[in-house]
């Protein structure tokens, strides 16, 4: 029987507004628990508030009687230092270095190509191997890498002493045959132990982790959290049914992993539901530090139901780093606001010249509104149910056809009596949404502005598909 190594991240995944609110003695009691249950490697979060961080991943290291520990680290010899001080049993400790190895992240986030992202793969990586004898390579977006790159990446890591290598499908494409193909390809040139991180956005991790695992694959990357990580309790059960016949086996004490997953997440839960399996993270919150990679950002941006370029979607993560520079953490609405500002950014078609409101408690709401589009000076008077609703109605008069209304918001962005409003309105067109923003110190120019904005990100999607 081939023994496979169980990884589990739990402790360093986007777990959402609940989980990264954990307590020290709760992220103690996931550690401990996983220790428990057998699991092979505890992964930890990477090192951000350096004091505090450290000071948790000692406590966690010491903690831990059986399970290894992994600190994972960027690409660069201070991120090595930072983790190589939180080492307090060099033989059960890994440091896991995270290179981008698709085009589009290594020149992102480290402005590189080819030959210099090797180049400092191997200062960090020789370096790193000086400081601590178990070293992982984590080849980020390994999916979508040219296969001649990511073969050189790996062979020069394992040359300066990478012990394991991560295979990861941050985008979430891969098909289980395709999983089996990516580990044989890999398997022929290098002997370190190989990890795969699956993406269970298609749902079909536990297949892909076993043709994984079919292909040559040493080990697995899982996680308590119903997310797009793999679970550990559906990994467990597979194995378990199938084990036998695939000739696999794990350390996992499956006969209590389910139970004791469920106990642990329902105790931090303050047992607010009987039935949950792991972390639960609502479909529409997503938790975004200045951590949440491109990509992740990308698959939030889908899963909102915006259909945008990967320049917007650059632009959307360059404004949520900037943003989290200056604060922790951004919330779904603050993040919608800033898709709205950034992304599909496109010539004003219709323009506001003016708009003149009359509303009242004891009459409807009448507003007109006056569009220029190029030369053309167009003019819509409507009655709504608020001045809002009619100003509105009133475009669409303007413009002559009807949008669907998918969402609106309205807040104050500053404090006091000169206050300025936000609007966000989303717009829905053949399945697409449209999102604009619109700032005033009146809240209906502000949702005037808005609802223009998304209009314009409209007309000028269609003119490029009619060009």
């Amino acid at each position: 029987m081939r023994k496979i190594i169980v990884s589990d991240k739990t402790l360093c995944s986007n777990m959402g507004e609940k989980a990264n609110s954990l307590l020290f003695r709760e992220k103690i009691a996931i550690a401990k628990k996983l220790d428990e249950l057998d699991v092979d490697r505890i992964e930890l979060p990477y090192i951000i508030k350096e004091k505090e961080d450290k000071i948790i991943a000692k406590t966690i290291s010491m903690s831990i009687k059986k399970s290894s520990i992994v600190i994972p680290c960027l690409l660069s010899k201070k991120s090595v230092d930072d983790a190589v001080e939180c080492i307090t049993d060099n033989d059960k400790t890994v440091i896991s270095i995270t290179v981008p190895v698709s085009t589009v992240t290594m020149e992102y986030e480290y402005h590189k190509k080819d030959n210099g992202m090797l180049d400092l793969v191997k200062d960090v990586f020789s370096y790193a191997k000086s400081k601590c004898e178990n070293i992982e390579f984590v080849a980020k977006d390994a999916t979508r890498a040219e296969k001649d790159f990511l073969k050189k990446c790996i062979t020069v890591a394992t040359d300066c002493g990478a012990k394991s290598v991560t295979l990861c499908d941050d985008a979430g494409v891969y098909m289980p045959s395709e999983w089996e193909d990516l580990v044989k390809n890999i398997k022929e040139y290098c002997d370190a132990k190989i990890f795969v991180q699956i993406n269970n956005k298609l749902k079909m991790g536990v297949a892909s982790a076993v043709s994984s695992i079919i292909s040559g694959a040493d080990g697995v990357k899982t996680s308590m959290l119903k997310s797009n990580d793999l679970n550990i309790t559906d990994f467990a059960n597979a194995i378990d049914v199938k084990g036998e016949s695939l000739e696999i086996e794990t350390n996992l004490r499956t006969e209590r992993l389910k139970t004791d997953v469920r106990s642990t997440v329902k105790e931090i839960n303050n047992n607010k539901d009987d039935s949950v399996d792991g972390l639960v993270v609502s479909d529409k919150y997503f938790y975004i530090t200045k951590d949440t990679t491109l990509d992740e950002i990308s698959s939030y941006v889908s899963d909102l139901g915006y259909s945008i370029s990967a320049e917007d979607i650059s632009e959307v993560y360059k404004a949520v780093k900037n943003i989290c520079e200056k604060k922790n953490s951004i919330s779904t609405k603050e993040f919608e606001a800033i898709i709205a500002s950034h992304a599909d950014q496109v010539p004003s078609t219709y323009h506001l010249e003016s708009y003149n409101a009359n509303c009242g408690n004891l009459s409807s709401s009448i507003v007109h509104i006056v569009l220029k589009s190029q030369n053309d000076i167009l003019n819509g008077v409507s009655i709504g149910d608020g001045p809002i609703d009619a100003a509105f109605m009133a475009i669409e008069q303007c413009i002559g056809h009807h949008y669907e209304l998918d969402s609106f918001q309205i807040e104050a962005v500053t404090e006091g009596k000169e206050a300025l409003g936000s609007a966000i309105v989303r717009l829905r067109d053949n399945g697409n949404l449209y999102s604009g923003n619109g700032v005033s110190s009146d809240i209906v120019g502000a949702s005037i502005r808005a609802y223009l904005n998304a209009l314009n990100k409209i007309v000028a999607k269609e003119e490029k598909y009619e060009a």
